[in-house]
């Protein structure tokens, strides 16, 4: 019965939360203070390893790893696809810090799979933190 509960009880979404507020607090320190470290993040019964990134450095990386794609074009034209595939890197920014993080950036990521690491050498990696089941600190070799 409602009249039951006690007036002071913690909210079901604070008990239950869609995303743990812990590994939130180590990305906002990411997004936020530039920090970076090793991570695993387990996912539906799948494993991802990799060095936690903030945004910002993840679309800067990303828009240089798309442009160097096109070995076809010149200095001047890879420019331009770099700047533009960087451009969301700008929604990481310090005036930015209170909305809240919904995804979470790696850089030499690798989906750990009982036949070994995919890729083997790693690769950027962006991720929904409403699909983290579990993380740790450290990434695996």
């Amino acid at each position: 019965m409602a009249e039951d509960i006690p007036q002071n009880a913690v909210p079901d979404e604070e008990i239950h939360p869609e995303v743990d507020w812990h590994l939130q607090a180590l990305v906002g320190l990411a997004n936020n203070e530039g920090m970076e470290m090793g991570v695993t993040l387990m996912l539906s019964g799948t494993v991802v390893t990799g060095t936690l990134i903030s945004g910002k450095t993840y679309f800067e990386e990303f828009g240089a790893l798309f442009a160097d794609g096109f070995s076809d074009m010149n200095e001047e034209q890879k420019a331009t696809i770099r700047q533009a595939m960087s451009v969301p890197a700008d929604l990481y920014t310090p005036d930015r810090a209170s909305v809240p993080i919904s995804f979470i950036h790696l850089r030499n990521a690798k989906v750990r799979t009982p036949s070994g690491s995919m890729p083997a050498d790693g690769t950027l990696w962006r991720g929904r933190l409403t699909e983290v089941s579990g993380f740790f600190l450290g990434s695996l070799s």
